[in-house]
């Protein structure tokens, strides 16, 4: 029995060195390859900023190219990533208040140009579907993204459509058919193993592949969430994919958090991104406003200071930066709260410099529950 104590123990070490040894691999992999990538997208959007040096049309054609690939291949690091995380189990769900029409149009309106260059349909039909649901948005986020996407991809004519419908009163399922190439039946279970991919048929090549782990991913999501995700497919007519979740009620709606800060302003140079984060903020805020650039800011706060300042760094982040500063330098240093909005690879710890961040918000997990807490935390000196 001794020998056997001892022998486990051994054997418990190993595994806890190899975990270590893991964790220290993929945050290599996190510095080495999305640090890079973060950088080539930055700089090619430079390039093809219509105030930068003109580009002849092959020149800016090769320059898109570029980034899309960049964005592409950041995508798949970040899906390894978070599969790892999940994998290790330091995922927890953080259960928030989700208003579905305005979570699903939003994320209808990041797919649309997928769709459109595909040139395909994509459909939201929310008429079964209720106003607030109670889940993790980021998990629940990630899981319809995986699934909408790989239905453009896998779809060459016809329409990709999300449906949100009660299955009695314990259950909420979001169904996502597509009127694509389909998976044959002994493929179907086995999409969701982890760097399974089914086999192109003749003439598709390898115009959609991936990694692997986006249908092993969104699965294991959604047993996180306490649901499951199955899959019935018929080859050349398309593919059906269901994820049922526990229907956790939300409060009603005058119940809801909103209105937790009365002023916010929006500093951000890009107004695609400005219109983003308005509807990410409105339901914490009760006036937002808007600046798109450091001295439109400085005017507002001048004339009346909010109750915190949401700042988005782009990457390069050369403008925004001033914002910040400025802000700094010319209230204080922590008069007007900053909420950070920066990718993962910028120093923004460095780029603070003083007091007025007291929040920072990854821009890779950007989302309302996110913005909602980083608000909290600079408005009311939480941790």
């Amino acid at each position: 029995m001794v020998a056997l104590y001892a022998e486990l123990d051994e054997k418990s070490a190993q595994l806890r060195e190899v975990g270590e040894a893991k964790d220290r691999f993929w945050a290599g992999v996190s510095h080495e390859l999305r640090t890079p990538l973060n950088s080539v997208i930055g700089l090619t959007g430079l390039l093809a900023d219509p105030a930068a040096e003109p580009l002849s049309a092959e020149q800016r054609y090769q320059v898109e190219l570029i980034r899309d690939s960049a964005r592409t291949r950041l995508g798949l690091v970040n899906e390894l990533l978070d599969h790892a995380k999940a994998e290790s189990g330091r995922m927890e769900p953080v259960l928030t208040t989700v208003e579905l029409p305005s979570f699903l149009q939003h994320l209808r309106a990041g797919l649309r140009p997928l769709a459109e260059e595909a040139g395909i349909a994509l459909v939201v039909d929310l008429d079964a579907a209720p106003r607030f649901f109670v889940t993790d948005e980021r998990m629940l986020e990630r899981i319809l993204r995986n699934l909408l996407s790989n239905g453009v991809k896998f779809t060459e004519r016809g329409e990709v459509r999300l449906t949100v419908e009660p299955e009695g009163e314990e259950e909420l399922v979001f169904t996502v058919c597509d009127t694509g190439v389909g998976i044959p039946a002994e493929y179907q279970e086995r999409v969701f193993e982890e760097f399974f991919q089914a086999p192109c048929r003749p003439g598709e090549g390898d115009r959609a592949r991936g990694t692997g782990l986006g249908l092993a991913y969104a699965r294991r999501l959604a047993g996180l969430l306490g649901g499951d995700l199955s899959l019935t497919s018929t080859p050349g007519e398309g593919t059906r994919v269901r994820l049922r979740l526990p229907a956790t009620r939300a409060p009603l709606p005058e119940a809801a958090p909103t209105g937790l800060v009365r002023r916010v302003l929006l500093v951000d140079d890009d107004p695609a991104s400005r219109a983003l984060l308005r509807e990410l903020v409105e339901g914490t805020a009760q006036e937002v406003e808007e600046a798109e650039d450091d001295d439109a800011a400085l005017r507002r706060i001048r004339l009346a200071p909010p109750d915190a300042v949401v700042l988005r760094l782009h990457e390069p982040a050369t403008g925004s930066r001033l914002v910040l500063r400025a802000l700094e330098r010319r209230h204080g240093g922590g008069r007007v709260p900053v909420v950070l909005i920066a990718p993962t690879s910028l120093p923004t710890a460095q780029l603070a410099g003083g007091g007025a961040v007291r929040a920072v918000v990854d821009a890779t997990d950007l989302s309302r529950a996110a913005l909602a807490d980083a608000l909290s935390k600079a408005t009311t000196g939480g941790s």
